[in-house]
């Protein structure tokens, strides 16, 4: 009897061992299984948000790109520069004149003692030996000619100077003389930069529609560019920055940046209009812009007063229009587009 229940008591203790290693083993496979259904997909979301974010980021640069691009040609087919001066640099040489003449007159000094000490030699010498003074006189008068020749060759040094060339202003611009070459170089710019930013659209999923929009539009540009017809790349460069403001919508939610892509547009589609005097349809549009702009900052923006300047600017380009002057409408047109390259 004994011996059995020594037996069952030792299978008892064997089981019960054997059962926690089981159940040991069955806790690690339920937590395995568990990080594989939530923690491993929770990183590889994070990591496709933050892949997700760059190539946001990444278009929104491309964006940009052409959006300055697009204004400037706009811009120049008035020959309206938003930039209010340039600087350039230039290499000059200056000779350094006073070491030339102390240099000449030290060695003038030491030309006049060795004339007079060969001159004290020929009253004691022979001829013969006084020829020979007179030629060693003039060998050291042509070195030390060499000499000054050499130092005054080398004592020019380096310089820069800085320059600012200030733009003309409007009244001195002559708008009928528009400048293809330059026009036509900008636009290639673009063009190259859409071929990227194409690729990066089709990999953020962006409607085809709004890529097939804007390939048409760039194309419209470029016809009119071979033309040289000026409105109507003004109307075909509208239509291209409108696609610029529908991509910008459709990959970012940030509503301040959407507003002030339409702000702008409604600024250009006024400036469009202008070239055929459209004021009513020119006051109507830059209502909208001012709109638009007035819901692109808050109080508690850290440039909340620079951009109350500039709607402000944009309140009293709308009160212009009233005095149906091109002139004056372009040249305050041109200081709020110079505000918001600035500021914005």
């Amino acid at each position: 009897m004994y011996e059995v229940f020594f037996y069952l008591k030792g299978m008892g203790s064997y089981m019960k061992n054997n059962v926690l290693k089981i159940l040991t083993i069955i806790m690690v496979i339920i937590i395995i299984i568990l990080l594989i259904l939530f923690i491993f997909p929770k990183i590889k979301e994070n990591d496709d948000l933050k892949g997700e974010r760059k190539l946001e980021d990444k278009i929104l640069t491309e964006i940009s790109y052409a959006d300055n691009n697009i204004i400037e040609s706009m811009n120049k087919l008035n020959n309206i520069d938003i930039v209010r001066y340039k600087i350039y640099s230039e290499k000059i040489n200056i000779n350094n004149n006073q070491n030339g003449d102390s240099n000449s007159q030290e060695n003038s000094n030491s030309s006049e003692q060795s004339e007079n000490k060969n001159s004290e030699s020929q009253s004691q010498q022979s001829q013969t030996s006084g020829s020979q003074g007179l030629q060693n006189s003039q060998a050291n008068s042509s070195q030390s000619s060499q000499n000054n020749s050499s130092q005054e060759s080398s004592s020019s040094t380096p310089n820069e100077t800085y320059n600012i060339q200030y733009n003309n202003s409007l009244t001195e611009t002559n708008q009928n003389n528009i400048d293809w070459d330059n026009i036509e170089y900008i636009y290639e710019n673009i063009f190259i930069s859409w071929q990227t930013m194409q690729i990066d659209l089709n990999e953020e999923k962006v409607n085809s529609e709004l890529i097939s929009k804007y390939n048409s539009n760039l194309n419209g540009v470029a016809n009119s560019i071979v033309q040289q017809n000026k409105e109507s790349a003004m109307i075909n460069y509208l239509n291209l920055y409108s696609d610029i403001c529908d991509i910008v919508k459709y990959i970012s939610s940030d509503q301040k940046m959407q507003n002030l892509f339409y702000s702008k547009l409604y600024l250009l589609n006024a400036y469009t209009l202008c070239e055929s005097e459209k004021w009513n349809e020119m006051y109507e549009s830059v209502t909208n812009a001012e709109s638009y702009f007035q819901n692109t900052y808050s109080s508690s923006d850290s440039d909340y007063q620079d951009k109350q300047r500039i709607a402000l600017a944009i309140t009293n380009l709308k009160n212009t229009i009233n005095l149906n002057e091109k002139n004056v409408f372009y040249l305050q047109y041109k200081n709020i587009m110079q505000m918001i390259v600035t500021i914005c």
